[in-house]
């Protein structure tokens, strides 16, 4: 008889769609992500027409990606006491772009499922 050696295999992020979502986030987790927000901080705020928390802080809670040329980012975050999904492009380096919002729900809450939605913000 021969015997099969079981070894513990890490997981992998499938190609083609959104992995599942990461709501146990490291610090680094929470600098990457907040980075980004605070990257599209300026055309999200004038999407939702955002006035009385225009200065406060985000707070990511959840993420999941998907690789493109890039790679979108959905994040689950908080913008004072709303909680909103945003979804961000983060281009391939060497093309020099920064970070572009592709779309946001509002009227989220802690428990709503981070799932994938279509663009909602025209690019220019």
């Amino acid at each position: 008889k021969s015997k099969v050696k079981m070894e513990q295999v890490t997981p992998v992020r499938l190609m083609g769609g959104f992995g599942p979502s990461t709501t146990s986030l490291t610090e680094e987790d929470q600098q990457t992500l907040t980075g980004l927000l605070e990257a599209v901080r300026s055309p999200l705020l004038t999407h939702l027409s955002v006035n009385n928390d225009r200065d406060a802080a985000f707070t990511p809670l959840a993420y999941s990606t998907q690789v493109v040329a890039g790679l979108i980012y959905m994040i689950k975050a908080q913008l004072g006491t709303e909680i909103l999904h945003v979804k961000i492009l983060k281009p391939l380096p060497h093309t020099g772009l920064g970070p572009s919002l592709f779309g946001v729900l509002r009227n989220q809450t802690a428990d709503s499922d981070l799932l994938p939605f279509e663009a909602n913000i025209s690019q220019q």
